[in-house]
C-alpha cells in the first residue's frame, strides 16, 4: 500500500469532507518550511563560526571591534538563562542582569555555575547571608525590587580581585555584599 491508496481510502471514508487547499500546495508548503529550516540551520553555523574566528583574533591580540561584548573580551561565556526562580542574562553592554521572581525553587550550586560562567564569581545562599569582616570596597550594583521581582545588574569586570558576591535568597528579599574570598564567614538567617 503506497500514499495515493491511503489518499483514496481517506477520500472514500470522509465523502462530505471537502480539503480547499490542494494536496500539491500542502506538499510544497512543508518543502519551503524545511528549505527555510535548512538556511537557518546553515546560518547557525555560519554565526558560531564567525564568533569562534572573532575570539581568536582576539586571543591574538587584535583589537576587538567597538560593539562586541566587554565579556567576551574577558573570557566569559554569554549566559541566558531563564528558571522559575531566576533568570540570569549577559549584556551587550558587559553587565550581568540577574531577576529574582517569587517562585521558591532554586539550585544555589548551578546558580553559581551560571554566575561563574558570565564572570561573577558568587556565594550563593537559601535562608541565609553571609559576609567577611573585611569586604572588598569600591564596588556597586544596581539593584531594584520590582512587580517582576527584585533585579540586579553586576558588571563582571568591575568585581575586585579576590573578592566575590554574597547572594542571600530569602523568601520575601535578596540580600547581597561583596566578600573576601579566602577570609572567615559569618552568615545571618536574616539579612
Amino acid at each position: 500500500m503506497n500514499d495515493v491508496d491511503i489518499l483514496d481510502r481517506v477520500k472514500e471514508t470522509l465523502p462530505e469532507v471537502h480539503m480547499a487547499t490542494p494536496l500539491e500546495a500542502i506538499v510544497e508548503q512543508g518543502r519551503t518550511r524545511r528549505r527555510r529550516s535548512r538556511l537557518a540551520r546553515g546560518g547557525l553555523v555560519a554565526a558560531v563560526a564567525l564568533a569562534v574566528s572573532l575570539g581568536a583574533f582576539e586571543a591574538t591580540g587584535t583589537t576587538p571591534s567597538p560593539g562586541r561584548a566587554s565579556v567576551l573580551k574577558l573570557g566569559h561565556s554569554l549566559v541566558h538563562v531563564q528558571l522559575a526562580g531566576y533568570s540570569i542574562n549577559s549584556n551587550t553592554d558587559g553587565t550581568v542582569t540577574i531577576r529574582f521572581t517569587d517562585e521558591q525553587s532554586m539550585s544555589p550550586t548551578y546558580m553559581q555555575q551560571v554566575l561563574a560562567k558570565a564572570g561573577v564569581p558568587a556565594l550563593i545562599r537559601i535562608g541565609s547571608f553571609c559576609h567577611t569582616p573585611n569586604q572588598p570596597s569600591g564596588f556597586e550594583v544596581s539593584d531594584r525590587q520590582g512587580p517582576q521581582g527584585n533585579v540586579m545588574v553586576i558588571t563582571p569586570s568591575a568585581v575586585p580581585a579576590g573578592a566575590e558576591l554574597s547572594l542571600g535568597y530569602f523568601s520575601d528579599q535578596v540580600a547581597w555584599t561583596m566578600i573576601a574570598i579566602g577570609q572567615p564567614l559569618s552568615c545571618v538567617t536574616s539579612p
